[in-house]
Order: C-alpha cells, then sequence, then structure tokens
C-alpha cells in the first residue's frame, strides 16, 4: 500500500530498493518499546521499515534508527521544557535532529502529533499514521514542484 503510493511519482520517489521489517523485528521493536503499535504503522514497517528508498531523505525512520530518535524526541521536549511521561510516547520520524512526529501509546496510539525544537507546545498533525504519510508525500510532492518552478526561472 505504501509503496504503491509512492509509485505513482516515480519522479520524485525511487522504489526500487525499498524494503521492510519482517515480523519478528517488529514483534522486537514493540516488546523493546513496550508499546502496541497502530496497525498502519506496522503495515508501513513491513514494506518500508529497513530502507525507505528516497522517501524522506535527511528523516530518520527506519527500524535501525528507532533507538537514536526515541532519544531524539526526549532531547526535544527537554529543550524545550515540557515535562512529559517519556515512556508515553513513541517517536515514528525525526527530521535533522529538531522535527519529530510522534504518538502517545496511551490511549488509542493512533493520533500523531508533531514538536519543533523550540516550540513550547506540541501539534496534532493526523488522525493516524496514514494520514501522517499522506502529508509527507504531498509535502515532497509541493516541494519538487517548487524547486522545479525555481528552477526553470
Amino acid at each position: 500500500m505504501f509503496i504503491e503510493i509512492l509509485a505513482q511519482y516515480p519522479r520524485c520517489f525511487d522504489t526500487r530498493n525499498i524494503s521492510g521489517c519482517n515480523e519478528k523485528q517488529i514483534n522486537d521493536l514493540q516488546k523493546k518499546f513496550n508499546v502496541e503499535f497502530p496497525e498502519d504503522y506496522k503495515n508501513f514497517l513491513r514494506e518500508m521499515g529497513t530502507n525507505p528508498g528516497n522517501f524522506m531523505a535527511g528523516t530518520d525512520l527506519t527500524y535501525y534508527e528507532l533507538d537514536d530518535i526515541q532519544e531524539g524526541l526526549i532531547d526535544i521536549f527537554k529543550y524545550n521544557k515540557i515535562d512529559i511521561d517519556e515512556k508515553n510516547v513513541f517517536c515514528v520520524m525525526l527530521h535533522q535532529g529538531y522535527v519529530a512526529d510522534f504518538f502517545f501509546k496511551s490511549g488509542n496510539g493512533t493520533t500523531m502529533f508533531y514538536i519543533t525544537e523550540g516550540e513550547d507546545n506540541y501539534f496534532k498533525t493526523a488522525d493516524n499514521f496514514m494520514k501522517l504519510f499522506l502529508g509527507k508525500v504531498q509535502f515532497e510532492l509541493d516541494m519538487r514542484k517548487q524547486y522545479n518552478n525555481f528552477k526553470s526561472k
């Protein structure tokens, strides 16, 4: 499902080397981080969890980076002086160490939030991981279009 979405835009996304996690890796992550992942995030990991190709280049989001991005999220909360239960959040993407997308483990665990270094709060960005993903795809398409318009002037 995720790869098919990217494949619709071959001029922007190279899907040839995309690879995902196996079930053992996903189960190990859930145990390690004491979380039950939303089904759409599990599907993302199955399809793109070990190598997302050039999707979100510059953003840490792979199976191999999840330890570091959890620490990065907590660092942002600390830098912003936001008191949060560190054991109740899970970061799915960390861009350049200063922008993070995450969800709360308690509750339904599907609503996605965003925090940026230097902000005094975090914000809801999407009702679920799939909507977050679609928003990131659209952002990349918009940036590519903007770059191409700039380049042609």
